[in-house]
């Protein structure tokens, strides 16, 4: 009996030729399921599902504000703000022959150190003196001021303030023998519509070596820098 059935009974194995009809019909059954389900599943989120991301008119959204100008230029800044700038105070606490360097007329050398700047939202004396009475250029500056004044210019367009500059390069006149003024490495400054105390912490975290909140010849900030 078990020789007969053995005889006469064919297993299945994998891999026989009398399956492979049905491999060909999951060949053909499970990419018409993917397609099926690729087609339904938007359907089924649009009416079921609640979509917890970004919707596109959020992007659109996103992508036009980015594209827009923005009404305030980023001026770069290099020392934090200071709580407080009284008037007769000083940053940093001390001397500016220390923090700036002293005068040296015999090393300095107008055509290799001055150069002349103009800013448009500046409003500079020279440009408004009677040029019989004072013959100084304002806009004749130490090649290190251009950079902590071009910050300055922004921090106070900002603010919606105007930076004034009353003097800058005065080769004689009514500064010490000892004034930076003679190098064209001190700046004095005053605005409208900002308090000079702010204008104060403007100018030291722009990054001039040495600001002063000067008092004498009339409130003004006085700033220097470095060779």
């Amino acid at each position: 009996m078990l020789r007969k059935m053995n005889e006469n009974t064919r297993l299945e194995i994998p891999g026989d030729k009398n399956d492979k009809r049905g491999h060909f019909k999951l060949a053909y059954i499970i990419p018409a399921v993917l397609i099926t389900m690729i087609i339904l599943t938007p359907l089924m989120c649009k009416s079921g599902c609640k979509d917890k991301g970004v919707e596109m008119s959020d992007i659109e959204t996103l992508v036009v504000e980015t594209d827009k100008e923005p009404d305030i230029i980023e001026a770069p800044v290099l020392r934090e703000e200071p709580k407080t700038f009284p008037q007769k105070s000083y940053m940093p606490k001390c001397r500016e022959s220390k923090a700036s360097g002293g005068i040296d007329l015999n090393t300095f050398s107008p055509g290799r150190d001055l150069i002349y700047f103009d800013d448009k939202t500046v409003w500079w004396e020279s440009d408004n003196d009677d040029s019989s009475y004072d013959t100084e250029d304002d806009h004749t500056i130490h090649k290190n001021i251009k950079e902590p004044l071009e910050r300055l210019i922004t921090l106070v367009n900002n603010a919606d303030g105007k930076l004034k500059v009353q003097d800058t390069f005065r080769g004689y006149g009514i500064h010490s023998s000892k004034s930076l003024h003679k190098e064209g490495r001190a700046i004095d400054l005053t605005a409208e519509n900002l308090e000079l105390e702010q204008l104060a912490k403007f100018a030291w975290m722009a990054g001039f070596d040495w600001v002063y909140f000067e008092v004498a010849g009339g409130l003004h900030i006085h700033a220097s820098v470095k060779r």
